[in-house]
């Protein structure tokens, strides 16, 4: 039916082929099931996702992205990231930089709210005119693998001190006893 004030002024009858019903139905069957895999795998990635259109806007954020930044997605889905970043939340922003060159970019972030540091990759795609239609963000959390490097640099470090002590005393042990070399 056609309404307009609150009366009937037309209707539009759409006459298929009911082959061609059953065809329809099984595609938006087969969409649908792709839709729930997509979402499913989406949300259980453990890396931070971030979807975003041609112009910036966010469409989509993950559960992982969420803990990682200490977020809500709803208050982040619609904002552009232009906004996101003049709002202080980042200080710079992997799709913008994809959007401008056109290409893959990665950068390392801290985030405020949580103290965590983020390996953060922008990866475009296109549309069939070669245009970024959207980017995807992908957040992986190196905060772990920081401090494991920093204590691994500090065994190291303790290490050598050690090392260098016991030639130390090897050198006074042999001069003590005459038999250290000139």
């Amino acid at each position: 039916p056609h309404m307009k004030g609150g009366q009937l002024i037309g209707a539009v009858v759409s006459l298929q082929r009911p082959e061609r019903f059953e065809e329809l139905a099984t595609r938006l069957d087969s969409h649908q099931k792709l839709l729930q895999t997509f979402q499913t795998v989406f949300q259980a990635s453990n890396d931070g996702i971030w979807v975003c259109d041609g112009q910036g806007s966010i469409m989509s954020i993950n559960r992982a992205s969420e803990r990682l930044n200490g977020i809500s997605a709803r208050d982040f889905i619609g904002k552009n990231m232009a906004e996101v970043v003049q709002e202080g939340f980042v200080d710079q922003s992997v799709t913008l930089m994809v959007l401008k060159s056109k290409t893959p970019a990665s950068i390392v972030q801290c985030v405020k709210s949580t103290g965590r540091q983020l390996l953060v990759t922008g990866t475009p795609a296109f549309d069939e005119k070669g245009n970024v239609a959207l980017v995807v963000v992908n957040e992986r959390d190196t905060t772990e693998l920081n401090l494991l490097r920093q204590d691994l640099d500090q065994v190291q470090r303790e290490r050598a001190k050690v090392k260098d002590e016991l030639a130390g005393v090897t050198m006074l042990e042999l001069n003590s006893q005459g038999l250290a070399m000139e």
